[in-house]
């Protein structure tokens, strides 16, 4: 019944080390964190892999390795299909809840939780030819969401316009794409959200009022939510308030961040230089703390 920190890689690894271990530690060349976990020996974690699959792995029959160790290959466990996209502990996962998935191509779709047993490794999504999964969100039935895309453009509604559909369906669109952009992810927004905070891969970042951003009906009117300078790319685009805290995660560092260290601008404006990235690297993910 221990804690322990969870690390999924980007290159289909696992490390299971002690908690209250401060950082992700050592890997392979090439590799860099995905998700990071505080989790409870006896739960389990529920992955999602980019070809559309589920899996499910104990936290018990992940052995405990130490920094120094490149962790242990995800398929010694599991059979993945392209890469692991989306982590969940399990104790977290409510029969009356639902799974939100979002393709790069734009395909939202909806599913209750029940909908899957979290044992054998199994289809949670169809996909189309040329299409992979970018991420897995868990909420309610009726959420307000965002969605958000590489060159900067998202648009935002209510899940209540996404008809609930089978486990191994496909679903619907919902975003329109320009050419050359792709899906990044997909935010829930809560209630007391006031701001969205936008980290882009080279470390440049700002919040704007969620106001100027409208909930609109599925496949509505695509919105630009920054603007980009050449070879820069959004890596995050997340709700939030002025009390929150984000941590954001490098190949070989994480950074905490308050609202206060961000500049407010406007939904358009471009952002402004936030951490620096060193030539080659990017940012990994953020983290709402």
């Amino acid at each position: 019944n221990s804690k322990h920190l969870i690390v999924t890689t980007k290159l289909g690894y696992v490390k299971k080390m002690k908690a209250g271990t401060r950082d992700c530690g050592e890997l392979s060349d090439g590799d860099e964190p995905e998700t990071v976990l505080n989790i409870n020996n006896i739960d389990s974690l529920v992955l999602f892999d980019t070809g559309g699959y589920i899996h499910t792995i104990k936290v018990c029959d992940i052995p405990v390795v130490d920094k120094k160790s490149i962790g242990i290959s995800l398929n010694t466990f599991i059979n993945i299909r392209g890469k692991i996209i989306s982590v969940l502990p399990l104790s977290k996962i409510t029969k009356k809840s639902y799974f939100f998935f979002i393709t790069k191509k734009g395909m939202i779709k909806k599913t209750a939780a029940d909908k899957f047993s979290f044992g054998n490794s199994v289809i949670a999504i169809r996909l189309k030819d040329g299409d992979s999964l970018v991420q897995t969100l868990h909420a309610k039935k009726n959420a307000n969401i965002m969605i958000y895309t590489l060159l900067g453009e998202g648009t935002r509604f209510d899940t209540s316009s996404v008809k609930e559909t089978a486990r191994n369906s496909m679903g619907v669109i919902g975003i329109d794409l320009t050419d050359k952009d792709e899906v990044v992810g997909m935010s829930e927004v809560d209630e007391d959200d006031k701001y969205v905070f936008i980290m882009t891969e080279k470390g440049c970042g700002k919040v704007f009022t969620l106001k100027t951003f409208a909930t609109q009906n599925r496949r509505g009117s695509v919105l630009i939510l920054a603007t980009l300078p050449k070879n820069d790319f959004i890596c995050e685009a997340i709700p939030c308030k002025r009390t929150d805290k984000f941590l954001v995660v490098l190949k070989g560092n994480t950074i905490e961040m308050e609202f206060s260290d961000i500049p407010k601008l406007t939904r358009t404006h471009p952002c402004k230089k936030l951490i620096p990235v060193a030539k080659g690297e990017k940012i990994i993910r953020v983290v709402k703390m």
